[in-house]
């Protein structure tokens, strides 16, 4: 059993950031980086080029589902979870509340 559990809830912010930069032919803007091992590879995979890495990360989760679970280096009595949530180009996430 572990003794505690981290959550993070950035990636409420940065899939939403990460997904505008994927879509858009600007310059993206700056996003935070995130803690999340999985997020930050689909950071360097979309800052990149690389095509079709935000489909393979979405098509991933619906497989694996959420929250991504990841080891914290260094505290391996904890883990990450890290809640998603995809939204659409033109929706606003006003009111996330998480109980736990």
């Amino acid at each position: 059993m572990r003794n505690a559990v981290s959550v993070a809830m950035m990636c409420l912010v940065t899939c939403g950031a990460l997904e505008t930069v994927a879509r858009s032919a600007e310059s993206p803007p700056a996003v935070e980086e995130p803690e999340s091992p999985r997020l930050r590879a689909l950071a360097v995979a979309l800052h990149s080029g690389e095509a079709g890495a935000l489909d393979g990360f979405w098509k991933e989760i619906d497989q694996s589902h959420a929250p991504l679970i990841e080891a914290i280096p260094g505290d391996p009595g904890n883990e990450r979870f890290t809640f998603l949530w995809r939204g659409q180009p033109d929706e606003t996430a006003l009111n996330v509340v998480l109980n736990t």
